[in-house]
């Protein structure tokens, strides 16, 4: 691989290189457990935060070297996304240490933990209209918006959002009227 181009050199040593610095930063995570034991280590969400992110990083950057997980559906790039992620959201830590972006990381977290409530409100809602609408829509054909639990928690997810075809389901089902008012019930409920 080392030989392929000169862009396979820069991967290499920013691979590599990125390999050590997560090394480092599990080191000191290493050695802030050891000084402070695992319990109150465990206690910052941060800290668990930061460790597993490292850990992420820690395994996908010889995965990469050594090509291992990179063909389509493996596991490589799922774990890659989630390390993508982690480390911008460990920006909002370092951010807080600032006076103009600490009130708003503040904010953000404490408008995401309100969010809880209605988000769980919400799941209840997907479940119990899609159960509904799988009922109303079980004589369909396979490829319908409700033939399924995954395609109709998608379905009432999206249409959530706005994106949905009321004429699509028009056709189908034995109970088409009953189940159009369900739909629209459901949207009224959560927009």
């Amino acid at each position: 691989y080392w030989e392929l181009s000169a862009q396979a050199k820069v991967h290499c040593i920013i691979t590599g290189y990125l390999l050590c610095q997560a090394a480092y930063f599990a080191w000191n995570e290493s050695k802030q457990v050891l000084a402070i034991g695992m319990a109150m280590y465990l206690r910052s969400g941060w800290n668990v935060f930061d460790m597993l992110s490292i850990l992420l990083v820690l395994i996908i950057m010889p995965c990469q070297l050594a090509r291992t997980g990179t063909a389509m559906g493996s596991f490589l790039a799922p774990t890659t996304a989630f390390a993508c992620v982690m480390t911008w959201f460990k920006l909002f830590f370092y951010a807080l240490a600032f006076e103009p972006t600490g009130p708003v990381v503040h904010m953000v977290f404490q408008m995401a933990f309100a969010v809880i409530p209605w988000a769980t409100l919400m799941f209840m809602n997907l479940v119990a209209f899609g159960s509904a609408l799988i009922v109303l829509y079980q004589y369909t054909a396979s490829d319908s918006s409700f033939a399924g639990f995954g395609n109709t928690m998608f379905t009432l997810w999206t249409a959530v959002f706005g994106v949905f075809d009321v004429s699509v389901n028009l056709y189908e089902g034995g109970w088409r009227q009953l189940a159009l008012g369900f739909f629209s019930f459901f949207l009224f409920i959560n927009n």
